[in-house]
């Protein structure tokens, strides 16, 4: 990392991982999509319910990937490799107990969580197929997650890109064979996912195999205090999305309770735009990820603070291009979904849309300081801001704007939350770009006596 120059480090993981985690999660957008044309409005809503559990398990991986790769990338980067791969072990035991009590509740639970999720009647039955899988298949999704966040941290963000990728053409060729061809329903649009993730974990064993890894497995101890540092630094990620899941059971809810299942299916066809699009700004957080944890072992504060500014310009721009596309092709879009040609879904997924991804003006800069902060020990600062975007501000919003404005106020909320949310932000990290420096010249005043 440190023979090429900072901006084109900085295109390079910011480029691919954004590839690699976009291409992830465009298979959630083809998922609606196949869901939309085999099931219709119906199953548009059934997946909505239920996607609040993957979010769970992903925000688990999220953590042990996160937190153990960015003390991996600090330790790695002072030549401490011993204990860089102690804390690769250590993520991903903790990873593997992590998935016990997951496929417990996949094995007992279901029908009850998809009940608390807001799903009745028939929908119920179509929504506990899909968190049935989601569940039993969760050591696959955590492995993935885990292993793809340590490539980064390795030096190797190409192959995590390429794992991505692969989890994502398998995923769509099994969508097409599960839910068009065999019928499979919404158990088929996880088992879809579960078959991919197990392709692209293949991909990276044999990698591994073939190529000497700089982290691997070691003897070590699970120590309270390395599990607790990893949970730390990945904490803003689990919380983020941890707080989201509540978000979308939350909205789904007042959803429901407001215009019945088509408003989910309308929300339903907004979160897979949005999930994806979101994608593009958390590339940007992650890619920055292992530069920024490097540059700390470095104690190098200038380039910490070019980090920080090239991130916020490049969400910028995005944000830009994304809300302009969707404003000018937003009928294009949810025609693709509304298979069925329902007025009232059009009507609602038209208004949502258009509402909802203003608040993408705002949420680039917000993952770019939990992403800096997380990294660069400032776990305080990055947990309240992961708290209050994941949904600690959003909820109370929804809830009161909901009753103001109808379903019109759902999707107000979030553009609002975002908003409040970017001032939080900055002020945040102007204030750790100032302790940043402040301390590293402590250091080196301290170095040159």
């Amino acid at each position: 990392m440190e023979n090429n120059s900072l901006l084109k480090n900085f295109t390079k993981y910011v480029g691919l991982n954004i590839v690699g985690l976009v291409s992830s999660t465009i298979v959630i957008l083809v998922d609606y999509i196949f869901v939309a044309m085999a099931m219709g409005a119906d199953g548009l809503a059934a997946i909505t319910f239920g996607v609040p559990v993957y979010t769970i398990v992903f925000a688990v991986g999220m953590m042990f990937g996160v937190g153990g790769g960015a003390k991996y990338a600090e330790h790695a980067a002072k030549g401490e490799q011993e204990q860089a791969n102690n804390f690769f072990t250590v993520s991903l035991k903790t990873g593997c107990i992590f998935a016990i009590p997951l496929i417990a509740a996949g094995v007992f639970l279901t029908r009850q969580i998809t009940g608390l999720l807001g799903a009745d009647g028939h929908i119920l039955y179509m929504t506990a197929d899909y968190v049935r899988v989601v569940l039993l298949g969760s050591p696959i999704m955590l492995l993935y997650f885990i292993l793809t966040s340590f490539e980064r941290n390795d030096g190797s963000p190409k192959i995590a890109m390429i794992a991505g990728v692969i989890a994502s053409a398998v995923n769509i060729l099994m969508d097409f064979i599960f839910i068009i061809v065999l019928d499979l329903g919404a158990g088929g649009v996880s088992g879809a996912t579960m078959v991919a993730m197990s392709c692209s974990l293949l991909f990276l064993l044999v990698y591994r195999l073939r190529h000497k890894a700089n982290f691997r497995f070691v003897k070590t101890k699970l120590a309270i205090r390395k599990i607790a540092t990893v949970c730390a630094i990945g904490g803003p990620s689990l919380l983020n999305t941890l707080l989201y899941s509540f978000l979308m059971i939350t909205f789904n809810l007042v959803l429901y309770r407001l215009s019945g299942n088509i408003a989910v299916a309308a929300f339903g066809i907004i979160t897979s735009l949005a999930f994806l699009v979101q994608n593009f700004f958390t590339g940007v957080g992650q890619g920055i990820q292992p530069i920024a944890s490097y540059y700390y072992g470095k104690k190098n504060s200038d380039n910490l603070r070019k980090i920080a500014l090239y991130a916020i310009a490049t969400n910028v721009v995005l944000a830009v291009a994304v809300i302009s596309m969707v404003y000018l092709f937003t009928d294009n879009i949810v025609a693709v979904f509304n298979t069925e040609q329902n007025l009232e879904l059009a009507v609602l997924a038209r208004e949502g849309l258009r509402i909802y991804f203003a608040a993408f003006l705002f949420f680039g800069t917000t993952i770019v300081t939990i992403a800096f902060l997380s990294v660069t020990s400032n776990p305080t600062f990055s947990l309240v801001v992961s708290f209050l975007q994941g949904g600690g501000l959003v909820i109370p919003i929804v809830l009161i704007t909901s009753r103001l404005l109808g379903v019109t106020g759902v999707w107000l909320a979030y553009p609002i939350s975002e908003f409040i949310l970017i001032v939080t932000s900055v002020i945040f990290l102007v204030r750790a770009n100032r302790f940043h420096r402040k301390k590293f010249r402590e250091h080196s005043a301290e170095s040159n006596d």
